[in-house]
């Protein structure tokens, strides 16, 4: 039994590209075409899911009714995500460029394919299982059949044309279809019955396409993440710059700077082109940043302990100085105050010392840090009160 369908649906074309905020109004005809797209292609996976079951070889058919049905709900969740961030309007810049990247990032769990490779794809097999099944006037008889599946082997051409990288043995394999289409083809024309080979050469079309949709998702994925290699070691080798500038300052301005290698970035290479190679590359490249970042720390911590020793020093002084305009500093332990010219001439000279020690290059943070808790506490051996008038 064949079910007479109506116009196949097409998914819609996203707006944008990675990386760019879409306008509010593209963004929500693009939500309300998504949407009807994915009512409508849901309803036709279950009639073809149904013809499918009823079909003598149902078992052929079972790899890429679970892979278009799989693709259809990631599509669906992702819709769902994409509704959420839109909240009706409401969706600022940042929210905007957030549902570029959930239109032309990865799916969850969906083969490394985009939305909108997915969608695509959706459209792809269905057309395949449409014809397969006989699914509608147009493709039930073989000549309707053959041209589904020349089209769908003119998609196949494009994709490796598009993607160098797939290799010359995809597109050998879409020429000897070709061939084998053509051949039934020109046997259907002169009257031979084909139905049992060519509903061979409709699988094997089927998979292929399948195949390389999902391989040229997988190339556009790793041209992505060598994209973001390359960005990282952009940003590193400045990094890098950065920090030699300052391990330079360190060793110049401190006594007894940290001793670190600063990572040499030129040791890795350039970034690889094989998936396996690029992530090897990467999680080096995490590694490098990570000491980078440790060494970057490492040599700004004594500079910045300098510079805040030397501005508590200048802020406890002018303190002190401006106190003693109006109030006596008594300094002793006893009612006369015997000891305060002692006290105060050696508050004086640890002021000195650790103002010397602070300023001097390179500088004795060890030192100054030792001064700097001597000051302190003759400043706590030293309780002001206001001068009696």
């Amino acid at each position: 039994m064949t079910l007479v369908m109506s116009q196949p649906t097409v998914a819609p074309t996203a707006p944008g590209r990675l990386g760019q905020a879409s306008s509010a109004p593209e963004l929500l005809a693009y939500l309300e075409a998504l949407g009807r797209w994915r009512d409508a292609r849901h309803a036709e996976l279950q009639r073809v899911d149904a013809a499918a079951l009823r079909a003598d070889d149902a078992d052929s058919y079972t790899a890429d009714l679970a892979l278009v049905m799989s693709m259809w709900q990631a599509v669906s969740d992702r819709h769902d995500k994409l509704v959420k961030v839109f909240d009706s309007g409401r969706a600022d810049r940042q929210a905007r460029e957030e549902m570029s990247r959930l239109i032309w990032g990865r799916l969850d769990g969906a083969l490394g394919v985009s939305l909108v490779e997915a969608t695509r794809l959706c459209d792809s097999l269905t057309a395949t299982l449409r014809a397969r099944l006989a699914f509608d006037p147009m493709a039930g008889d073989v000549a309707g059949r053959i041209a589904a599946v020349r089209a769908g082997l003119y998609r196949c051409a494009e994709v490796v044309k598009q993607h160098r990288g797939i290799g010359a043995d995809v597109a050998g394999r879409v020429d000897v279809l070709q061939r084998r289409v053509a051949e039934l083809g020109r046997r259907a024309q002169e009257g031979a019955d084909v139905s049992g080979p060519f509903a061979l050469l409709e699988a094997d079309a089927a998979r292929l396409e399948r195949d390389l949709i999902v391989a040229a998702a997988g190339m556009a994925d790793l041209a992505r993440d060598r994209d973001a290699a390359r960005a990282q070691r952009d940003r590193l080798e400045e990094r890098e710059d950065a920090l030699r500038l300052v391990a330079e300052r360190c060793a110049a301005e401190i006594v007894a700077p940290p001793r670190l290698a600063v990572p040499d970035l030129d040791a890795l290479g350039p970034v690889p082109e094989e998936r396996a190679a690029l992530d090897a590359y990467r999680a080096k490249l995490e590694q490098v940043a990570a000491a980078v970042a440790f060494a970057e720390s490492a040599y700004a911590a004594p500079l910045a302990e300098r510079v805040a020793l030397r501005a508590r020093l200048k802020a406890t002084a002018d303190a002190t100085a401006g106190a003693t305009a109006t109030t006596t500093v008594v300094i002793g332990t006893g009612a006369g105050g015997g000891a305060a010219p002692a006290l105060a001439t050696a508050l004086a000279a640890v002021t000195d010392a650790a103002r010397s020690v602070l300023d001097a290059v390179p500088c004795d943070l060890d030192a100054a840090r030792r001064l700097m808790a001597a000051r302190e506490a003759l400043i706590q051996q030293a309780p002001q009160r206001r001068a009696s008038r």
